[in-house]
């Protein structure tokens, strides 16, 4: 019997061992829309039942493992997600071909006709409230990790002005469409924020109570800007371009996610 243990021993040290996620099926995709191509990756469950489908909007910076990393966790919990890489601005098309990836969601036999969430961070917490007001019968649940909610009174406003004039392009921000906004709304920031001010707080959320829209704001004390990702995902220095501070934070991190989570149960598996 010992002989008999040491060999299924043995054989078991051979097998390669298992990568985690390894129920999160990925397959990659390239979506037309008037915006340009969507590039990017949907990840799935095993399971053949659909799901409810989530959009995931990548920041300023772009695609990144961190988004992955997020998305894959998306999966465990039981959902899919779309993460696309797209072209980075405020511009109008931008807004309308991330709604298409919304509508694509819809059409997947992983998550047909099931309710469709956005999550994103930074501009894609910004674009996800955008997309959310374009696809407000689609879109039941929104989290808005430290977005900007008024470009116009935000530290981009004179590089925003400036591409409008450039290109003719509405620029529109999420407190001006805050009333189209159809799905529950969560937005998540870090108390000491220096980018997603308490004055754009307290624009968006004024916005959202003129409009009488379901929402929730949740502030993490202590907590920055990219306060959920590894700072191995964070700018060069911990700043951003425009000068914003970045620092990870464990505690901030953790709520966060769990706050999400319950949200998108809440509203997406009804």
């Amino acid at each position: 019997m010992f002989v008999a243990y040491r060999l299924c021993l043995l054989a078991a040290l051979l097998l390669p061992l298992a990568p985690a996620n390894a129920a999160v099926n990925e397959r990659a995709v390239s979506l037309a829309t008037k915006g340009g191509r969507l590039q990017g990756t949907f990840y799935t469950p095993s399971s053949q039942a659909p799901v409810s489908g989530i959009l995931l909007l990548h920041t300023a910076g772009g695609l990144s493992e961190a988004d992955r990393i997020y998305a894959r966790r998306l999966v465990d919990a039981g959902f899919a997600a779309l993460v696309v890489s797209y072209r980075i601005g405020w511009a109008a098309p931008v807004n309308q071909g991330l709604a298409t990836a919304v509508d694509w969601l819809r059409k997947q036999p992983e998550t047909r006709n099931r309710p469709v969430g956005v999550v994103g961070f930074s501009l894609g917490g910004s674009k996800a409230l955008l997309v959310a007001a374009l696809r407000p019968d689609a879109v039941k649940a929104v989290v808005s990790y430290y977005g900007t909610y008024n470009v116009q009174t935000s530290k981009f406003a004179d590089a925003v002005r400036q591409a409008q004039l450039r290109t003719g392009l509405g620029m529109p921000s999420p407190v001006q469409e805050a009333a189209k906004i159809g799905g529950a709304v969560l937005l998540l920031q870090g108390g000491n924020d220096d980018e997603t001010s308490p004055e754009q707080t307290r624009e968006m959320t004024k916005a959202l109570d003129k409009a009488k829209k379901n929402y929730a704001l949740k502030i993490y004390p202590g907590a920055v800007h990219m306060f959920e990702r590894d700072s191995k995902y964070h700018p060069p220095g911990g700043r951003t371009r425009f000068g914003t501070v970045t620092r990870f934070n464990q505690t901030a991190a953790d709520e966060s996610w769990k706050d999400s989570l319950a949200w998108f149960q809440k509203y997406l598996t009804q």
